[in-house]
C-alpha cells in the first residue's frame, strides 16, 4: 500500500498530542472519542467549565475507587472540596462480607455526629426487587451504629438523577438533613 503524503500548505499534524484531552468548542457539540465517559460525566452535568473540572475529577479518582459509581465519585469530589469530613463506604455489620451487613455509601461526619449518605441510582431502583424493603432495613440498621468514631443519627438517600440536575443544591440540602426525592 503506498504510503500517503501531507498534504501541500498544510504544517504540522492537526491530530492532538497523545492524552490530549478534547473539550467542545464554544457552540460545538462534539466531544473527546477516546474518552467518552468524561464527555457524558460533564454533559450531564450542564457542560460548563465547572462541569468539566469535575468530570476530569471523577476521573482521576476511578483507578483508585473501582467499586465507586459515577454518581458517588461526584459527590465524594464534592465532599473533598468543600473539606468535609467523611467515610466513603464504610463497612458496616460485616459490610458485603457478612449477610446482613450493610455499605453506605458515605457517612458525613459533623461536630462528632454522622449522617449516613445512601446514593440511589434510579435504574436499579425502577427494577423494584423489593428494594425499597433493602433500603429501609439498610437504614434501620445504619441508625445508631458508629462509622469513623462518630454515631449515625440520620441516613438521607441521595438520588442519582438529583445529583445530575441539581449539583450541587443536592448536597447542600443532604448537608442540612434534607432528602430530595427521585
Amino acid at each position: 500500500m503506498p504510503k500517503l503524503r501531507s498534504l501541500p500548505k498544510l504544517k504540522g499534524s492537526t491530530r492532538p498530542k497523545s492524552g490530549a484531552l478534547l473539550r467542545p468548542t464554544s457552540g460545538s457539540n462534539i466531544f473527546a472519542q477516546k474518552d467518552t465517559e468524561l464527555a457524558y460525566v460533564a454533559r450531564i452535568l450542564g457542560g460548563d467549565g465547572q462541569a468539566w473540572r469535575v468530570a476530569k475529577r471523577v476521573r482521576e479518582l476511578q483507578p483508585q475507587y473501582t467499586n465507586g459509581t459515577i454518581p458517588e465519585l461526584i459527590t465524594y469530589h464534592w465532599l473533598e472540596e468543600q473539606q468535609i469530613d467523611f467515610v466513603y463506604q464504610a463497612t458496616v455489620f460485616g459490610g458485603r462480607a457478612v449477610r446482613g451487613g450493610v455499605l453506605p455509601d458515605f457517612v458525613v461526619i459533623q461536630g462528632g455526629v454522622g449522617a449516613a449518605w445512601q446514593i440511589q441510582g434510579n435504574y436499579w431502583h425502577s427494577k423494584k426487587f423489593n428494594q425499597d424493603e433493602s433500603d429501609e432495613t439498610a437504614r434501620v440498621k445504619l441508625l445508631g451504629s458508629t462509622v469513623g468514631g462518630a454515631r449515625v443519627q440520620s441516613v438521607i438517600f441521595v438520588w442519582e438523577s438529583r445529583i445530575y440536575s441539581d449539583y450541587p443544591a443536592v448536597f447542600e440540602a443532604a448537608m442540612t438533613g434534607l432528602e430530595l426525592g427521585e
